[in-house]
């Protein structure tokens, strides 16, 4: 959260041992964090959840994200709507059952 607040872009934070990598697609580049406050740990679909209490400039009201945390060494952050995203990958889309493939050819994109 420091490194957002000094303007600094997601990915691997400069300067952190372990290293810690954010992953946030959802934050526009530009987009300045004014103050932040860490409201806890909350309970989520990972094992380590944390609720973020965020004030962005241009935005009148603050906002409540949550991050999830993951692994030691390196340290991931995610917020949740990537880790979302990622953990969905990890799982087989079900097929509807309307849907007909040609033999020898996939039904995914």
């Amino acid at each position: 959260m420091e490194a957002w607040k000094k303007g600094e872009p997601v990915g691997a934070v400069a300067g952190t041992k372990p290293v810690v990598h954010v992953i946030d697609s959802q934050r526009k580049p530009g987009r300045v964090l004014r103050n932040y406050e860490i409201l806890g740990e909350v309970p989520g679909n990972a094992p380590r959840c944390f609720a973020v209490k965020v004030e962005l400039a241009g935005v009148d009201a603050p906002e409540r994200l949550r991050f999830i945390v993951v692994g030691i060494e390196p340290m991931w952050v995610f917020r949740q709507e990537d880790y979302d995203m990622l953990s969905h990958w990890e799982h087989p889309m079900e097929e509807k059952s309307d849907q007909k493939t040609e033999p020898g050819k996939s039904s995914g994109g």
